[in-house]
């Protein structure tokens, strides 16, 4: 819970997730009122979660994490380690 720690974020928001998922509902919303590309408009969630995944992905390359999921395990409370 410190701002070091693996799970901070922005005032509590992951700006990358709030960016791509807004990028991803532009994209979704294109499909259905865009005229020219309309044959794709059946296909927009699906489009709009690939976006959204794609989005994602690339806000976040450079962004590692503090703590492993197996560090975060073998540090909880009450693990056998712990003596």
């Amino acid at each position: 819970m410190s701002p070091s720690g693996a799970y901070w974020y922005t005032h509590g928001f992951n700006l990358a997730a709030v960016y791509a998922l807004i990028g991803a509902s532009l994209i979704s919303f294109l499909c259905v009122m865009l005229p020219a590309i309309s044959w794709l408009a059946n296909f927009s969630w699906f489009i709009g979660v690939l976006a959204g995944g794609l989005f994602y992905r690339l806000l976040t390359l450079g962004v590692s994490s503090i703590a492993s999921p197996a560090m975060v395990a073998a540090g909880s409370p009450g693990s056998p380690g712990e003596a």
